[in-house]
């Protein structure tokens, strides 16, 4: 069988809902100790561990209870770091399998994987023995809302805008203006999180460019990255993705123009997300509703004339 071990320590079968004591599990209370900023639970709550009795901690204090060897009766304890957790039977320090089997594999004994969890001693075990059940799991992660909250960490693009003419000049009112991102920001992007023995991979794809050109009206909705304009293009040349201002930036008292005068440009990229799940899943896989925004880029001035009709005889 595959080493498929994740290494885990006291703190750990705490997360798990059990505690050895005496080489026996048992159930211990389900909560949430560590909350990332964006409200993921990281692990489980540490149960206080057992007070030893006598026969276990012969010397009146001491790191707490121990268990013992099967063969040689010698005192063990019940979890080493890199070892695992001791269980008796079958007499070894085990690790809880990551991913767990598929529902129905022989090696869930005839258990359904919400009532537990199959762990493997620590050694070259094979698929004929050395794994077994543990009853009393944790609950299964709600992989839906653990890939909404995991939003907050995918690495969204920043919109990298780009506008023709160039803003460092300036434009006209019913001229079109293209507007776009380099392809380079176009693209899926994608970040994983295991948390209780469920790993969510969200995979985010770009869905549109939303620009707020700054002259009050409703934001420009791009379905792509937009058409970079190159010096050369004609004017056959096209885009879907462009906007031609109605008015002028600003205009001064006098009615002539105020060169301070400017419409402020912002992009953004928006998203639609996926999610796949393995492990202790609620679920396979599924897609949040709606489409999710990245932070807004740079903002850039612009300034917009109108052009002038000279009358000559």
């Amino acid at each position: 069988m595959r080493r498929m071990m994740v290494r885990v320590t006291a703190l750990l079968i705490a997360s798990l809902g059990l505690v050895v004591v005496g080489g026996a599990v048992t159930s211990s209370v389900w909560a949430c100790e560590t909350v990332s900023p964006e409200g993921i639970c990281l692990d489980g709550t540490v149960p206080a561990p057992p007070s030893p009795t006598p026969s276990e901690d012969p010397g009146g204090g001491g790191p707490g209870p121990e268990c013992h060897d099967i063969y040689t009766g010698a005192p063990l304890p019940c979890t080493e770091p890199n070892a695992g957790v001791w269980f008796d039977p079958p007499g070894c320090y085990a690790f809880m399998l990551e991913p767990q089997p598929a529902a129905g594999d022989p090696l869930w004994e005839g258990h359904d994987p919400s009532e537990g969890s199959v762990w493997g001693c620590d050694s070259d075990f094979s698929d004929a023995g050395n794994t077994f059940f543990v009853p009393g799991a944790p609950p299964l992660v709600d992989a839906g809302d653990l890939a909404l909250q995991l939003v907050a960490r995918a690495p969204f693009e920043v919109a990298d805008l780009r506008l023709a003419p160039d803003p460092a000049l300036h434009s006209y009112v019913n001229v079109e203006n293209w507007v776009w991102v380099p392809k380079r920001q176009w693209h899926d992007v994608s970040v994983s999180l295991t948390v209780n023995g469920a790993t969510v991979t969200l995979t985010a794809s770009p869905s549109k460019l939303q620009v707020d050109m700054g002259d009050g009206g409703g934001p420009l909705v791009c379905r792509t990255a937009g058409r970079r304009w190159v010096i050369g293009m004609g004017d056959a040349a096209q885009t879907s993705c462009a906007h031609a201002y109605r008015t002028v930036s600003t205009v001064g008292t006098g009615g002539g123009y105020d060169a301070r005068g400017r419409f402020a440009v912002v992009g953004r990229l928006f998203y639609t997300v996926a999610w796949r799940c393995t492990g202790r899943c609620s679920a396979g896989a599924g897609t949040l509703p709606g489409e999710y925004p990245a932070p807004p880029g740079d903002e850039i001035q612009v300034e917009v004339r109108q052009r002038q009709t000279v009358v000559t005889q």
